[in-house]
């Protein structure tokens, strides 16, 4: 599927509003290009249908008469694009996603979206509280923290309370703003509702406990602000891909795509707003961490889903068709039906065979392509006999080439009669190259032709993250012998390319 300068996939998300697009909207007057230091989100809703104006404006005047630090520039879009407002001068999304890397400044937004919000009751007739809530209550409490400090030294009826739980800061006509933990929101009414590190919130905190409470108040928002995560509960996956596909929510993403290498310093910037030599720094050596190996848990998340999740923004897809399945599935929806092409193979073949109980074997050759891509193809024969002619018959035709046998195959005699060498795989083995097989495949280095055997097994697969040099745990029952065959064969071609040992 064709993609757009900014990874938008045609055809899979919702429509997302190019930044030339923006040429006719009134209240994005000089923030329609970037500076140098700044990106444009990768996901941005278009305006609201019924949006004539912004309040984003006056919430950056109100910030410099009182003091304030001034916003960056995506912050300041953050802004216009939250406080959109229809002709009767209420604001249009009643909940928005704002979701970028680490250390990007959304505390920072948060505490004069808070502050601004306190006030406005005059405006709206009816006093203000806004609810902060984190996914522990230190969080909530560090981002309002110089809040607390600078009400303190107001005087005029500024009120900070600093007592554990009750953490708020209170202006002098008695608006509010309160922290919570995600499991005490109940039994307060709040305007705007701050979710702060959302990805640990569960879904039933904000249906069951703040959702409700906004029904009555004048501009009731619910904004739901996060980095990605691994271990992402519901809310966040799934009010994202309402989003993406065009629901009644703002989404503001700043991530980069999942077919981009970690090393891509592109990617790095795509998810990361706001950019500089000492972030660039900083993300180096998360980088660069992320490859060293680890002693740790085998159920610890793989240090790489960490740099792709906290510094890429990517975060992990997952349907409501997989509730209460364990693991994740290997690869994200839509990404291996994106690179099905008609390439050809040029030099040695890595081929591989794989026993299923018996019953059949499972077949795979993979190697490069013209275009640097690893073309793979892969099926599955009922005659084991007819799985050793079919690789023989095209090892012949490819010198150079290498057979990867199933350890339940390795003493099979047809190994001996090979035309080329043969290396046995183990379960380690597997584990490796299915992580490898995800990598190049999140980056668009593979193309396959369809095998839709090899297609089906890819959709049921479900795995979990090891430590370093461990690889991908399978944790589904479902049957994965064409999966293995032709895991082992992308990633000898791919370790191959790197001028490492196939066999690992």
């Amino acid at each position: 599927m064709p993609r757009n300068a900014f990874g938008i996939t045609a055809g899979i998300f919702g429509r997302h509003v190019e930044p030339a697009e923006w040429s006719g909207v009134p209240w994005m007057v000089g923030l329609r290009r970037p500076p140098a230091s700044a990106t444009w989100p990768r996901f941005m809703s278009p305006p609201h249908p019924s949006a004539v104006g912004s309040f984003g404006a006056a919430f950056e005047n109100s910030i410099k008469a009182r003091g304030g630090r001034p916003l960056r520039w995506w912050q300041r879009l953050a802004a216009r694009r939250i406080l959109e407002h229809d002709s009767a001068a209420e604001l249009c999304w009643p909940e928005w996603l704002l979701t970028l890397s680490r250390q990007g400044g959304k505390s920072w937004l948060l505490r004069e979206l808070a502050m601004w919000r306190m006030e406005q009751a005059a405006r709206l007739g009816e006093p203000q509280f806004v609810m902060h809530v984190g996914n522990r209550l230190v969080n909530a409490t560090e981002v309002q923290a110089p809040a607390r400090a600078w009400a303190k030294g107001q005087g005029g009826g500024w009120r900070a309370f600093e007592a554990q739980g009750t953490q708020e800061v209170r202006d002098p006509d008695g608006n509010r703003w309160r922290c919570f933990a995600q499991n005490a929101v109940y039994g307060f009414s709040a305007g705007l509702s701050l979710v702060d590190e959302a990805w640990e919130i569960e879904a039933a905190a904000v249906e069951d406990g703040i959702e409700p409470t906004m029904i009555e108040r004048r501009w009731p928002q619910l904004g739901l602000i996060s980095t990605a995560h691994g271990r992402a509960t519901s809310l966040v996956i799934d009010r994202r891909r309402a989003a993406l596909n065009g629901g009644s929510g703002l989404i503001l993403e700043w991530s980069a795509p999942p077919w981009f290498d970690l090393a891509d310093r592109a990617g790095w910037r795509m998810a990361s707003p706001h950019w500089s030599p000492q972030r660039e720094a900083l993300m180096e050596r998360a980088y660069r961490k992320s490859l060293q190996p680890r002693t740790s848990r085998l159920d610890e998340q793989d240090p790489t889903t960490t740099f792709r999740t906290q510094w890429l923004n990517q975060w992990p897809e997952r349907s409501t068709t997989e509730a209460g399945l364990r693991g994740h599935a290997l690869l994200d929806d839509g990404v291996w039906a994106g690179l099905e092409r008609q390439v050809e193979i040029e030099g040695p073949v890595t081929f591989a065979i794989e026993d299923n109980a018996g019953v059949s074997v499972a077949i795979a050759a993979a190697g490069r392509t013209a275009e640097d891509l690893i073309a793979v193809s892969a099926y599955s024969v009922s005659d084991r006999s007819l799985g050793w002619q079919w690789i023989n018959a095209h090892a012949e035709q490819h010198p150079g080439s290498t057979v990867l046998v199933g350890s339940t195959l390795a003493e099979d005699p047809e190994v001996i009669e090979l035309p080329c060498r043969a290396e046995t795989m183990a379960y380690a083995d597997s584990r490796q190259a299915l992580s490898l097989l995800r990598t190049v495949a999140r980056r668009q280095g593979v193309a396959h032709s369809g095998s839709p055997g090899l297609a089906e097994q890819i959709d049921l697969c479900r795995v979990a993250d090891g430590s370093t040099g461990v690889g991908l745990r399978v944790t589904s029952g479902d049957r994965w012998d064409i999966l293995r065959a032709a895991a082992w064969a992308i990633a000898a071609v791919e370790r191959q390319r790197n001028a490492e040992p196939s066999v690992y």
